[in-house]
């Protein structure tokens, strides 16, 4: 009869005990590894994206930066509004002068003391932009260059053998067969004598003229009293401006010295003016003989 075998199987699941119990703790343990390798594959990711951002950086950073061609910035650059008369003004080459074309690259810059006036009202005075003259120029000529530029074609200046000849005419001074100076001639007459004492002392002979068509009534029994009451009221405002009275003179010519032909009424209207006669004088005193 064999004996018991139970001693036997007892010390074989102890062994079998222990062999699970040594598995089971390594995969206990294992599992608590596991997130080193997240970490580890994180960092990787990480890395691999610094290194790719890195090489894309460095990649534009040598790539030369492409030009705009020449003629595109040149549309860009003229791309504005419609140019004002003031821009025209500005940007048109004087007579005379060549046209440069300006540097791309340059910045514009806007000049606010080239300030146009063709916008300005016809026969409106300018206010002090009178320009340098040379300092050989005579006073005749000064003065006829201040008279240009101050009235734009309002008043007349010529030269003369006996000095300057300043026309204004009627529609500037007077109302129609009438001899009284309205409003708007006094600051013409105004900018006229302060432009006349920039030219120095002078002698002024006042000379008034008419057309040819006889007054018809009124305060004025023909054209010579006309142009005599004329005269001597341009006459009397020089006086109130402080020139001297002895180098002062009126004179009425009525229509003997027309300028046009009085068949038609632009030329009677011509014909229709104040004169003024204008001979300057040295420190001697010296007198101009005037018309």
């Amino acid at each position: 009869m064999l004996p018991p075998s139970e001693p036997k199987s007892a010390g074989v699941d102890d062994e079998l005990g222990r062999e699970t119990l040594a598995v089971v703790e390594w995969t206990a343990d294992d599992r608590e590894d596991n997130w080193l390798i997240s970490y580890a594959d994180l960092l990787s990711v990480i890395f691999t994206m610094v290194v790719l951002l890195f090489g894309r950086m460095t990649v534009v950073a040598q790539t030369p930066a492409v030009e705009e061609p020449a003629s595109e910035v040149v549309a860009h650059t003229t791309d504005a509004p419609e140019a004002t008369p003031a821009m025209h003004m500005i940007s048109e080459p004087a007579a005379g002068q060549s046209a440069v074309a300006p540097d791309v690259g340059a910045a514009a810059v806007a000049t606010p003391d080239l300030v146009a006036n063709d916008s300005a009202p016809p026969g409106a005075l300018a206010q002090d932009e009178s320009l340098p003259l040379p300092e050989s120029s005579s006073r005749e000529d000064r003065v006829a260059d201040l008279i240009e530029q101050r009235f734009r074609g309002q008043i007349a200046a010529t030269r003369r053998e006996h000095g300057l000849e300043i026309t204004i005419p009627e529609v500037a001074l007077f109302d129609s067969a009438r001899a009284a100076l309205h409003e708007s001639a006094r600051p013409v007459l105004d900018e006229l004598a302060a432009t006349l004492r920039e030219g120095g002392e002078a002698r002024i002979s006042v000379e008034g003229h008419t057309d040819n068509v006889p007054v018809q009534g009124g305060q004025f029994a023909s054209n010579w009293d006309l142009a005599s009451s004329r005269a001597n009221a341009v006459a009397r405002y020089l006086l109130e401006q402080g020139f001297e009275p002895s180098r002062l003179q009126s004179v009425s010519y009525t229509d003997t010295r027309p300028v046009a032909s009085n068949d038609n009424e632009q030329g009677r209207a011509a014909n229709r003016r104040v004169e003024l006669q204008i001979g300057f004088i040295d420190g001697t005193e010296q007198r101009v003989a005037l018309p």
